[in-house]
């Protein structure tokens, strides 16, 4: 498979497709079925709303409607619009290939239903929680708790597909002691680099000899057996401990865009941060693999698919999208 999709990337051209999603979507089914590796959507809301994007000409910031958010039959016809959508996304999969669904509290239990249909309940693999704002303003003076999740539901086209890319981990800064080293940490000279320790827990003896063989076992005075977790040196100097990340999202390197650098920011409503399409893209494709997006609003997803080496699809049928 992974010589089929050099062949492919090879005289590949990333498609941006102007115009409705679901003809854009039956379309590509004729001839992209089964080849799409990773998808990543952030439809509508069916909050009711209209949302905006704004640029800047001529000194000047110009605001145009970026879409309304608004489906006819209410929530009933917003399920149905997305279930037929979601069945063509299906298809075009790989069967290696995944789906990411962004939504929130508003949809997030029907579209749930929906997915169990499409790809089988054992097709799902995590619900993500991701903190997209701080609790601040009118969500914290308000008489219940801030609303500052958002859902992404991630399924797998075969039941427990490996994911193709990084499993993602999130980096926390080491507190330094007075002499300027990581506290409660050791430095191991072959490696140049400091190291925590843990007890060895329920690691078997071969596990222990494999762990030993990496160098990754230290052992105190009297013969106890502890892991060792290497640090890892930033560009900034500092020392970071690296953790596997767990299904809620809510750590710096996916903090909201409002936290972002400016230059990122491109004046549309519902934008995404990179950081969040860095962490999804990195650890379900890999590079040369086909993402797609067909909500791709502000183009956060192609944007950094094509940053990371990806090919990549995306469609929506708002002009503000299609310009940025």
């Amino acid at each position: 498979r992974d010589g089929d999709q050099r062949r492919l990337a090879g005289r590949w051209r990333n498609l941006l497709i102007a115009g409705d999603n679901l003809l854009a979507l039956q379309a590509l089914a004729e001839q992209h079925a089964g080849t799409v590796d990773l998808i990543y959507i952030d439809p509508p809301y069916a909050t009711g709303l209209s949302y905006y994007a704004q640029a800047t000409v001529a000194d000047a910031v110009v605001e145009r409607r970026a879409y309304r958010d608004q489906s006819d039959g209410g929530m009933a016809g917003y399920v149905a619009a997305m279930a037929e959508r979601l069945q063509l996304m299906h298809r075009l999969l790989a069967d290696t290939g995944h789906l990411f669904l962004h939504c929130d509290w508003r949809a997030n239990s029907a579209l749930r239903l929906v997915l169990d249909e499409i790809f089988g309940s054992d097709g799902f693999r995590n619900e993500i929680v991701w903190r997209r704002a701080p609790n601040l303003g009118r969500q914290a003076a308000s008489r219940q708790l801030g609303r500052v999740i958002d859902t992404i539901y991630v399924y797998s086209k075969t039941p427990g597909a490996p994911f193709r890319g990084t499993l993602p981990k999130r980096r926390m800064a080491c507190p330094l002691d007075r002499k300027g080293k990581p506290k409660g940490s050791r430095w191991d000279p072959e490696r140049e680099a400091y190291f925590t320790t843990a007890p060895r827990g329920d690691y078997t003896d071969a596990s222990v000899a494999s762990l030993r063989k990496e160098g990754r076992i230290y052992e105190s005075s009297t013969g106890t057996i502890y892991i060792k977790y290497f640090l890892v040196k930033g560009e900034d100097g500092r020392w970071y401990k690296e953790q596997p990340v767990d299904a809620l999202w809510d750590d710096y390197e996916v903090r909201p865009l409002r936290h972002r650098p400016k230059h990122e920011a491109q004046g549309y409503d519902t934008q995404k941060p990179e950081g969040l399409l860095e962490r999804i893209i990195g650890w379900a494709s890999a590079p040369g693999d086909l993402v797609a997006d067909f909500f791709v609003g502000s183009g956060t997803t192609v944007a950094v698919a094509e940053a990371m080496g990806r090919r990549w699809i995306a469609s929506d049928r708002g002009q503000a999208a299609i310009a940025i």
